[in-house]
């Protein structure tokens, strides 16, 4: 399940410096993936490494989806 587009959707300093940073990673299917989080102070966003993760973890749940399938729920 490929990620199409990704964007920094909020980016809210804080008083101390953090920020919270709000990801959101569309599939290919329309669905929107959100990442939450707060950065610390100098901390680079690297939506394209999230977009990354999130492919990977889609793909590892089909696998597992596609092997109970065949296996009947049996692991």
């Amino acid at each position: 399940m490929p990620i199409v587009s990704s964007r920094i959707a909020e980016d809210s300093r804080q008083i101390d410096g953090r920020r919270w940073v709000r990801e959101q990673h569309t599939d290919h299917v329309g669905v929107v993936h959100e990442i939450v989080y707060m950065a610390e102070v100098g901390q680079t966003m690297d939506p394209v490494a999230s977009a990354a993760r999130i492919e990977a973890q889609l793909t590892e749940a089909e696998i597992a989806a596609n092997e109970a399938e065949v296996l009947g729920g049996e692991l």
